[in-house]
């Protein structure tokens, strides 16, 4: 039966057990996410008050922004290692990053491996409110070097979403 009183689940009670989180930004001090390292700590306690098991952390790599390359995710990642050893062990933390899609990222992942999330597959962000011209070429360029793309957000892109004729009414 319908009821209005019914209560909302939360959101812990929505995450599947074994649950592994690909996308979060919990390294400190090297995107927008956690600035110091008690932001990470608290980001990573929360996250296993939820029931995650698996963190893939996934800075953003974007040129004159947020310069992050490999070296300084994995020094980053190694620094909360020893820094929160229980906590990033039993959420088995591991990183990759979230790659900005522009001309920087193509001469990137033609020069050097990139961080994945797992195997191949590479988690991507573009601008929300337009494609990048070379789009497809990158996307393109990405494949033939084995890569798999991952969209992040995929709900911020309202440009791939299709437009009916009754949404126009």
């Amino acid at each position: 039966m319908f009821s209005l009183f019914k209560s909302k689940p939360k959101l812990f009670e929505l995450i599947p057990d074994s649950y592994v989180d690909i996308h979060s930004h919990v390294l400190p001090g090297i995107d927008d996410g956690a600035k110091i390292m008690e932001d990470t700590r608290f980001l990573l306690n929360e996250m296993l008050d939820f029931g995650f098991t698996k963190v893939i952390t996934t800075p953003h790599t974007m040129k004159n922004i947020w310069d992050n390359s490999t070296t300084t995710i994995l020094e980053s990642k190694a620094k909360v290692e020893k820094e929160l050893p229980v906590e990033s062990n039993r959420l088995q933390l591991s990183c990759a990053s979230e790659y900005f899609l522009d001309a920087d990222f193509i001469k990137l992942f033609e020069h050097e491996p990139l961080l994945c999330l797992k195997d191949n597959y590479v988690l991507v962000e573009m601008s929300y409110l337009n494609p990048p011209l070379q789009l497809y070429g990158i996307l393109f360029e990405l494949q033939l070097k084995g890569y798999k793309p991952v969209l992040a957000h995929p709900e911020r892109y309202f440009f791939f979403i299709p437009i009916s004729a009754s949404m126009i009414d």
